[in-house]
Protein backbone atom coordinates (compact mmCIF):
# COMPACT_ATOMS: atom_id res chain seq x y z
CA UNK A 1 0.00 0.00 0.00
CA UNK A 2 3.03 2.19 -0.57
CA UNK A 3 3.71 2.47 3.24
CA UNK A 4 5.57 0.72 5.93
CA UNK A 5 5.46 0.76 9.77
CA UNK A 6 8.50 2.03 11.62
CA UNK A 7 9.29 3.12 15.19
CA UNK A 8 9.53 6.85 15.79
CA UNK A 9 12.10 6.66 18.68
CA UNK A 10 9.50 7.19 21.43
CA UNK A 11 8.23 3.67 21.13
CA UNK A 12 5.46 4.56 18.74
CA UNK A 13 4.74 2.76 15.48
CA UNK A 14 4.31 5.21 12.61
CA UNK A 15 3.64 4.87 8.83
CA UNK A 16 6.15 6.15 6.30
CA UNK A 17 6.04 6.22 2.50
CA UNK A 18 7.58 3.11 1.00
CA UNK A 19 7.82 3.16 -2.87
CA UNK A 20 8.99 -0.46 -2.81
CA UNK A 21 5.73 -1.56 -1.30
CA UNK A 22 4.05 -1.66 -4.69
CA UNK A 23 0.35 -2.18 -4.97
CA UNK A 24 -1.39 -4.63 -7.32
CA UNK A 25 -0.23 -3.63 -10.85
CA UNK A 26 -3.72 -3.27 -12.15
CA UNK A 27 -4.97 -4.09 -15.68
CA UNK A 28 -2.55 -4.65 -18.56
CA UNK A 29 -2.71 -3.16 -22.04
CA UNK A 30 -4.41 0.04 -20.93
CA UNK A 31 -1.43 2.38 -21.24
CA UNK A 32 -1.32 2.87 -17.43
CA UNK A 33 0.37 1.45 -14.38
CA UNK A 34 -0.45 1.51 -10.65
CA UNK A 35 2.49 2.73 -8.54
CA UNK A 36 3.48 4.71 -5.46
CA UNK A 37 4.13 8.43 -5.30
CA UNK A 38 6.59 10.08 -2.93
CA UNK A 39 3.85 10.68 -0.42
CA UNK A 40 3.18 6.96 -0.23
CA UNK A 41 -0.13 7.14 -2.05
CA UNK A 42 -1.28 4.58 -4.64
CA UNK A 43 -1.55 6.39 -7.93
CA UNK A 44 -2.26 5.46 -11.58
CA UNK A 45 0.13 7.03 -14.10
CA UNK A 46 0.66 6.84 -17.91
CA UNK A 47 2.80 3.90 -19.07
CA UNK A 48 3.66 3.90 -22.76
CA UNK A 49 5.18 0.43 -22.43
CA UNK A 50 1.84 -1.04 -21.35
CA UNK A 51 0.77 -1.44 -24.95
CA UNK A 52 -2.78 -2.37 -25.83
CA UNK A 53 -3.77 -5.15 -28.28
CA UNK A 54 -2.37 -4.26 -31.74
CA UNK A 55 -5.68 -3.90 -33.53
CA UNK A 56 -6.48 -5.11 -37.06
CA UNK A 57 -3.59 -5.69 -39.43
CA UNK A 58 -3.19 -4.28 -42.96
CA UNK A 59 -5.11 -1.07 -42.32
CA UNK A 60 -2.13 1.28 -42.31
CA UNK A 61 -2.67 2.08 -38.57
CA UNK A 62 -1.49 0.91 -35.17
CA UNK A 63 -3.00 1.07 -31.68
CA UNK A 64 -0.56 2.57 -29.14
CA UNK A 65 -0.30 4.76 -26.03
CA UNK A 66 0.05 8.53 -25.95
CA UNK A 67 1.96 10.44 -23.35
CA UNK A 68 -1.18 10.92 -21.25
CA UNK A 69 -1.83 7.21 -20.96
CA UNK A 70 -4.63 7.13 -23.49
CA UNK A 71 -5.13 4.33 -26.01
CA UNK A 72 -4.89 5.98 -29.43
CA UNK A 73 -4.88 4.86 -33.07
CA UNK A 74 -2.15 6.49 -35.19
CA UNK A 75 -0.93 6.16 -38.81
CA UNK A 76 1.49 3.32 -39.48
CA UNK A 77 2.60 3.14 -43.11
CA UNK A 78 4.47 -0.09 -42.40
CA UNK A 79 1.22 -1.88 -41.49
CA UNK A 80 0.86 -3.43 -44.96
CA UNK A 81 0.29 -7.11 -45.66
CA UNK A 82 -1.58 -7.09 -48.98
CA UNK A 83 0.72 -5.40 -51.51
CA UNK A 84 -1.87 -5.57 -54.32
CA UNK A 85 -1.26 -6.79 -57.88
CA UNK A 86 1.59 -6.10 -60.36
CA UNK A 87 -0.47 -3.46 -62.15
CA UNK A 88 -2.25 -2.10 -59.06
CA UNK A 89 0.25 -2.01 -56.19
CA UNK A 90 -1.16 -1.18 -52.72
CA UNK A 91 0.58 1.15 -50.28
CA UNK A 92 -0.05 3.23 -47.19
CA UNK A 93 -0.05 7.00 -47.30
CA UNK A 94 -0.49 8.97 -44.08
CA UNK A 95 -2.30 6.06 -42.50
CA UNK A 96 -4.69 5.41 -45.36
CA UNK A 97 -4.58 2.49 -47.84
CA UNK A 98 -3.85 3.58 -51.41
CA UNK A 99 -4.05 1.61 -54.71
CA UNK A 100 -2.12 2.99 -57.71
CA UNK A 101 -2.99 1.75 -61.22
CA UNK A 102 0.25 1.69 -63.21
CA UNK A 103 0.31 3.40 -66.60
CA UNK A 104 -0.97 1.56 -69.66
CA UNK A 105 1.83 -0.41 -71.30
CA UNK A 106 3.92 -0.88 -68.15
CA UNK A 107 5.50 -4.37 -68.36
CA UNK A 108 4.07 -6.97 -66.00
CA UNK A 109 4.10 -10.74 -65.74
CA UNK A 110 1.16 -12.79 -64.51
CA UNK A 111 -0.06 -15.86 -66.36
CA UNK A 112 -0.57 -14.79 -69.98
CA UNK A 113 -0.29 -11.12 -69.06
CA UNK A 114 2.55 -8.95 -70.32
CA UNK A 115 1.40 -5.34 -70.04
CA UNK A 116 -0.68 -3.23 -67.65
CA UNK A 117 -3.92 -1.96 -69.12
CA UNK A 118 -3.97 1.24 -67.04
CA UNK A 119 -6.96 -0.03 -65.06
CA UNK A 120 -5.08 -2.38 -62.77
CA UNK A 121 -5.09 -5.56 -64.85
CA UNK A 122 -2.10 -7.35 -66.40
CA UNK A 123 -3.16 -8.27 -69.95
CA UNK A 124 -1.64 -9.83 -73.04
CA UNK A 125 -1.49 -6.60 -75.03
CA UNK A 126 -2.68 -3.01 -75.15
CA UNK A 127 -1.57 -2.22 -78.73
CA UNK A 128 -0.89 -4.13 -81.93
CA UNK A 129 2.88 -3.70 -81.85
CA UNK A 130 2.96 -6.05 -78.85
CA UNK A 131 1.53 -8.96 -80.86
CA UNK A 132 3.14 -11.12 -83.56
CA UNK A 133 0.06 -10.46 -85.70
CA UNK A 134 0.19 -6.68 -85.01
CA UNK A 135 -3.44 -7.07 -83.90
CA UNK A 136 -4.59 -6.47 -80.32
CA UNK A 137 -8.33 -6.95 -79.79
CA UNK A 138 -9.78 -6.37 -76.32
CA UNK A 139 -6.32 -6.82 -74.76
CA UNK A 140 -5.79 -10.15 -76.52
CA UNK A 141 -3.49 -10.81 -79.49
CA UNK A 142 -5.70 -11.76 -82.44
CA UNK A 143 -4.57 -14.22 -85.14
CA UNK A 144 -3.27 -12.77 -88.38
CA UNK A 145 -5.22 -12.99 -91.64
CA UNK A 146 -4.97 -11.67 -95.18
CA UNK A 147 -7.81 -9.19 -94.54
CA UNK A 148 -6.90 -7.77 -91.13
CA UNK A 149 -5.54 -4.44 -92.33
CA UNK A 150 -2.08 -5.14 -90.94
CA UNK A 151 1.24 -6.16 -92.47
CA UNK A 152 1.99 -9.36 -90.58
CA UNK A 153 3.14 -12.96 -90.94
CA UNK A 154 5.10 -13.25 -94.21
CA UNK A 155 3.17 -10.51 -96.02
CA UNK A 156 5.40 -8.19 -98.03
CA UNK A 157 2.87 -5.36 -97.95
CA UNK A 158 -0.49 -4.72 -96.32
CA UNK A 159 -2.58 -7.92 -96.63
CA UNK A 160 -0.72 -9.14 -99.70
CA UNK A 161 2.33 -11.09 -100.72
CA UNK A 162 3.76 -14.19 -99.08
CA UNK A 163 0.98 -16.66 -98.33
CA UNK A 164 -1.66 -13.99 -99.06
CA UNK A 165 -2.90 -12.96 -102.52
CA UNK A 166 -0.44 -11.12 -104.74
CA UNK A 167 0.15 -7.41 -104.27
CA UNK A 168 -0.95 -4.83 -106.80
CA UNK A 169 1.66 -2.79 -108.62
CA UNK A 170 3.92 -0.42 -106.69
CA UNK A 171 3.56 -2.33 -103.42
CA UNK A 172 6.47 -4.04 -101.70
CA UNK A 173 7.57 -7.53 -102.65
CA UNK A 174 10.40 -10.03 -102.17
CA UNK A 175 9.88 -12.38 -105.11
CA UNK A 176 7.84 -12.34 -108.31
CA UNK A 177 5.17 -14.52 -106.69
CA UNK A 178 4.36 -11.70 -104.25
CA UNK A 179 2.91 -9.65 -107.13
CA UNK A 180 -0.30 -9.98 -109.13
CA UNK A 181 1.76 -8.92 -112.13
CA UNK A 182 4.33 -11.64 -111.44
CA UNK A 183 7.09 -9.00 -111.62
CA UNK A 184 9.05 -7.87 -108.54
CA UNK A 185 11.86 -5.43 -109.32
CA UNK A 186 14.03 -3.88 -106.60
CA UNK A 187 11.50 -4.84 -103.95
CA UNK A 188 8.51 -3.26 -105.72
CA UNK A 189 5.74 -4.92 -107.74
CA UNK A 190 5.76 -3.57 -111.27
CA UNK A 191 2.92 -3.63 -113.79
CA UNK A 192 3.47 -5.87 -116.78
CA UNK A 193 2.00 -6.20 -120.24
CA UNK A 194 3.05 -8.12 -123.33
CA UNK A 195 2.91 -7.47 -127.05
CA UNK A 196 0.30 -9.93 -128.26
CA UNK A 197 -0.45 -9.46 -131.99
CA UNK A 198 1.26 -7.41 -134.70
CA UNK A 199 0.28 -6.91 -138.33
CA UNK A 200 2.88 -4.98 -140.37
CA UNK A 201 0.82 -4.79 -143.59
CA UNK A 202 -2.47 -6.13 -144.89
CA UNK A 203 -4.93 -6.25 -147.72
CA UNK A 204 -5.10 -2.44 -147.79
CA UNK A 205 -1.36 -2.05 -148.20
CA UNK A 206 1.75 -1.22 -146.19
CA UNK A 207 -0.04 0.92 -143.61
CA UNK A 208 -2.78 -1.62 -142.96
CA UNK A 209 -1.23 -2.44 -139.63
CA UNK A 210 -1.87 -2.68 -135.90
CA UNK A 211 -0.16 -3.44 -132.59
CA UNK A 212 -2.11 -5.26 -129.90
CA UNK A 213 -1.05 -5.42 -126.23
CA UNK A 214 -2.29 -7.97 -123.70
CA UNK A 215 -2.61 -7.82 -119.92
CA UNK A 216 -1.75 -11.35 -118.74
CA UNK A 217 -2.12 -10.52 -115.04
CA UNK A 218 -4.89 -10.48 -112.46
CA UNK A 219 -4.80 -6.74 -111.90
CA UNK A 220 -5.90 -3.86 -114.12
CA UNK A 221 -3.07 -1.86 -115.68
CA UNK A 222 -3.35 1.82 -116.53
CA UNK A 223 -1.81 2.26 -119.97
CA UNK A 224 -0.62 5.82 -119.41
CA UNK A 225 2.24 7.76 -120.96
CA UNK A 226 4.79 5.88 -118.85
CA UNK A 227 4.20 3.08 -121.34
CA UNK A 228 5.72 3.43 -124.81
CA UNK A 229 6.13 1.27 -127.90
CA UNK A 230 9.23 1.74 -130.02
CA UNK A 231 10.41 0.11 -133.25
CA UNK A 232 13.68 -0.21 -135.20
CA UNK A 233 13.86 -1.37 -138.79
CA UNK A 234 16.03 -4.32 -139.79
CA UNK A 235 15.80 -3.44 -143.51
CA UNK A 236 18.88 -1.89 -145.09
CA UNK A 237 22.04 -0.94 -143.20
CA UNK A 238 21.33 -1.97 -139.62
CA UNK A 239 23.72 0.52 -138.01
CA UNK A 240 21.89 3.34 -139.74
CA UNK A 241 18.52 2.24 -138.41
CA UNK A 242 17.56 3.99 -135.18
CA UNK A 243 14.97 2.99 -132.62
CA UNK A 244 12.09 5.47 -132.42
CA UNK A 245 8.82 5.74 -130.55
CA UNK A 246 5.64 4.76 -132.32
CA UNK A 247 3.19 5.72 -129.58
CA UNK A 248 2.75 6.24 -125.83
CA UNK A 249 -0.11 5.14 -123.62
CA UNK A 250 -3.28 7.19 -123.56
CA UNK A 251 -4.36 6.58 -119.95
CA UNK A 252 -6.90 3.86 -120.65
CA UNK A 253 -7.17 0.97 -118.22
CA UNK A 254 -6.57 -2.55 -119.49
CA UNK A 255 -8.56 -4.98 -117.32
CA UNK A 256 -7.06 -8.34 -116.35
CA UNK A 257 -6.74 -10.75 -119.32
CA UNK A 258 -7.79 -8.04 -121.77
CA UNK A 259 -6.16 -6.32 -124.74
CA UNK A 260 -5.72 -2.80 -126.03
CA UNK A 261 -5.42 -2.14 -129.76
CA UNK A 262 -3.44 0.59 -131.55
CA UNK A 263 -3.93 0.97 -135.31
CA UNK A 264 -2.25 2.96 -138.08
CA UNK A 265 -4.10 6.25 -138.38
CA UNK A 266 -4.24 6.29 -142.19
CA UNK A 267 -4.07 2.71 -143.41
CA UNK A 268 -5.78 0.23 -141.10
CA UNK A 269 -9.05 -1.17 -142.44
CA UNK A 270 -9.68 -4.08 -140.05
CA UNK A 271 -13.10 -4.84 -138.53
CA UNK A 272 -12.03 -4.13 -134.92
CA UNK A 273 -11.73 -0.42 -134.09
CA UNK A 274 -8.57 0.71 -132.36
CA UNK A 275 -8.38 2.13 -128.82
CA UNK A 276 -5.64 4.46 -130.07
CA UNK A 277 -3.71 5.27 -133.23
CA UNK A 278 -0.16 5.93 -134.41
CA UNK A 279 1.16 7.47 -137.61
CA UNK A 280 4.73 6.19 -138.00
CA UNK A 281 4.38 2.72 -139.46
CA UNK A 282 6.28 -0.55 -139.25
CA UNK A 283 8.39 -2.36 -141.82
CA UNK A 284 8.21 -6.13 -142.26
CA UNK A 285 11.50 -6.84 -140.47
CA UNK A 286 12.06 -5.01 -137.24
CA UNK A 287 12.36 -5.00 -133.49
CA UNK A 288 9.24 -3.82 -131.62
CA UNK A 289 9.74 -3.01 -127.94
CA UNK A 290 7.24 -2.32 -125.14
CA UNK A 291 8.67 -0.18 -122.33
CA UNK A 292 7.56 1.12 -118.96
CA UNK A 293 9.36 4.19 -117.67
CA UNK A 294 11.94 3.63 -120.42
CA UNK A 295 12.71 0.11 -119.19
CA UNK A 296 12.13 -2.83 -121.51
CA UNK A 297 9.12 -4.92 -120.51
CA UNK A 298 8.68 -7.00 -123.68
CA UNK A 299 10.14 -7.22 -127.17
CA UNK A 300 9.75 -9.16 -130.38
CA UNK A 301 12.03 -9.29 -133.43
CA UNK A 302 10.79 -10.51 -136.82
CA UNK A 303 12.35 -10.96 -140.27
CA UNK A 304 11.33 -11.92 -143.82
CA UNK A 305 14.62 -13.21 -145.30
CA UNK A 306 18.10 -14.30 -144.30
CA UNK A 307 19.52 -10.82 -144.66
CA UNK A 308 17.09 -9.21 -142.24
CA UNK A 309 17.41 -12.14 -139.83
CA UNK A 310 21.18 -11.77 -139.83
CA UNK A 311 20.89 -8.05 -139.18
CA UNK A 312 18.69 -8.70 -136.16
CA UNK A 313 21.12 -11.26 -134.76
CA UNK A 314 24.56 -9.82 -135.60
CA UNK A 315 24.34 -6.07 -136.03
CA UNK A 316 27.19 -4.28 -134.25
CA UNK A 317 24.57 -1.99 -132.80
CA UNK A 318 22.46 -4.72 -131.15
CA UNK A 319 18.73 -4.90 -131.56
CA UNK A 320 16.47 -5.39 -128.55
CA UNK A 321 15.16 -8.90 -129.10
CA UNK A 322 14.01 -11.82 -127.01
CA UNK A 323 15.84 -14.94 -128.19
CA UNK A 324 15.63 -15.91 -131.84
CA UNK A 325 13.60 -13.70 -134.21
CA UNK A 326 10.37 -15.08 -135.70
CA UNK A 327 9.52 -15.12 -139.41
CA UNK A 328 7.05 -12.49 -140.59
CA UNK A 329 6.34 -14.13 -143.95
CA UNK A 330 4.41 -13.79 -146.18
CA UNK A 331 4.99 -10.10 -145.44
CA UNK A 332 8.23 -9.28 -147.28
CA UNK A 333 8.35 -5.49 -147.41
CA UNK A 334 6.82 -5.54 -150.88
CA UNK A 335 3.49 -6.00 -152.58
CA UNK A 336 4.23 -9.15 -154.59
CA UNK A 337 2.68 -12.52 -153.91
CA UNK A 338 0.86 -12.85 -150.62
CA UNK A 339 2.66 -9.96 -148.90
CA UNK A 340 -0.42 -7.75 -148.70
CA UNK A 341 -2.67 -10.18 -146.89
CA UNK A 342 -4.37 -9.89 -143.53
CA UNK A 343 -2.14 -12.21 -141.54
CA UNK A 344 -0.21 -11.37 -138.43
CA UNK A 345 2.27 -12.42 -135.80
CA UNK A 346 0.44 -13.59 -132.69
CA UNK A 347 1.77 -14.52 -129.29
CA UNK A 348 0.85 -18.05 -128.32
CA UNK A 349 -1.35 -19.77 -127.35
CA UNK A 350 -3.55 -17.23 -129.13
CA UNK A 351 -7.19 -16.45 -129.73
CA UNK A 352 -9.60 -17.25 -126.89
CA UNK A 353 -6.76 -18.87 -124.96
CA UNK A 354 -5.06 -15.52 -124.47
CA UNK A 355 -1.47 -14.53 -125.14
CA UNK A 356 0.34 -15.46 -121.98
CA UNK A 357 3.28 -17.50 -123.31
CA UNK A 358 6.48 -15.64 -122.51
CA UNK A 359 9.66 -17.73 -122.54
CA UNK A 360 11.72 -14.75 -123.74
CA UNK A 361 12.22 -16.41 -127.13
CA UNK A 362 10.27 -14.85 -130.00
CA UNK A 363 10.58 -17.93 -132.21
CA UNK A 364 8.91 -20.07 -129.54
CA UNK A 365 6.44 -17.52 -128.16
CA UNK A 366 5.04 -16.24 -131.46
CA UNK A 367 3.18 -17.84 -134.34
CA UNK A 368 3.51 -16.31 -137.80
CA UNK A 369 1.16 -16.18 -140.77
CA UNK A 370 -1.91 -16.32 -138.51
CA UNK A 371 -5.17 -14.91 -139.91
CA UNK A 372 -5.43 -11.50 -138.30
CA UNK A 373 -7.88 -11.26 -135.41
CA UNK A 374 -7.20 -8.05 -133.49
CA UNK A 375 -8.88 -7.42 -130.13
CA UNK A 376 -9.59 -4.15 -128.38
CA UNK A 377 -10.72 -3.14 -124.89
CA UNK A 378 -14.31 -4.03 -125.74
CA UNK A 379 -13.40 -7.59 -126.75
CA UNK A 380 -14.02 -10.52 -124.36
CA UNK A 381 -11.30 -11.32 -121.87
CA UNK A 382 -9.03 -14.26 -122.55
CA UNK A 383 -7.55 -16.51 -119.85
Amino acid sequence: NCKRQVCDGQGNAVSQPDPSDLPDPGATGDCKKVTCNVQGSVVTVPDVSDLPAPGPADDCKKVTCDDQGNIVTVPDDSDLVNVGSPCAPRSCEAGEPKVTNLAQGTPCATGTGNYCDGKGACVECVEGSQCPSKLCHKNTCAPASCTDGQKNNDETDLDCGGACPGCTSFKSCSVNGDCLSGVCLSGVCRPTLVLSEIQTRGSAGGNDEFIEIYNPTDEPVTFDNKWTVTARSAVGTCTANNESQRFAGNGKVIPPRSRILYTHSSGYDGPTPGDGTYSSGLVDAASVVLKYEAKVVDAVCFFFNDTTKTSLLTCSTPYTCEGTPVSNLPHNNGTSGQSNTDVSLERRPGGTLGNGMDTNNSESDWASGVPSNPHNLASPTAP
